[in-house]
């Protein structure tokens, strides 16, 4: 059972403590799922490959007690590993906001039901 932590006799590199996830994020017009997250950084399954060092924009979808949110984050991806057919990107945050998830949002990008 995966946990929250990951335990490993390597020293990490993170500045803080992720937490597993499956949160959607849409960049551009793809989407892609969360693995894992933190205040400073977070990884991704994606399906288009991204060039370690270069810098993304992408969103993530958080439901909250009070309705949808919009994490809008500004990343350098730090890490890239081919999955079978998906990609593993792992960037570290360099700007967030987040603000309310517009209904057409939603829609726009099938973020319905089960993938919020």
């Amino acid at each position: 059972m995966k946990t929250g932590r990951q335990s490993s006799s390597k020293p990490q590199r993170r500045g803080a403590p992720r937490i597993n996830s499956r949160l959607p994020i849409v960049m551009g017009n793809k989407t892609g799922v969360s693995k894992d997250i933190s205040a400073t950084g977070m990884c991704f399954e994606f399906d288009e490959h991204r060039e370690v060092g270069s810098v993304i924009n992408f969103w993530v979808s958080l439901e909250t007690p009070g309705g949808p949110l919009k994490l809008s984050c500004e990343a350098e991806v730090t890490r890239v590993e081919k999955n079978g057919e998906k990609v593993i990107v792992g960037v570290k945050l360099l700007n967030q906001t987040i603000e309310a998830l517009k209904d057409n949002e939603i829609l726009n990008q099938g973020l319905t039901g089960d993938k919020l």
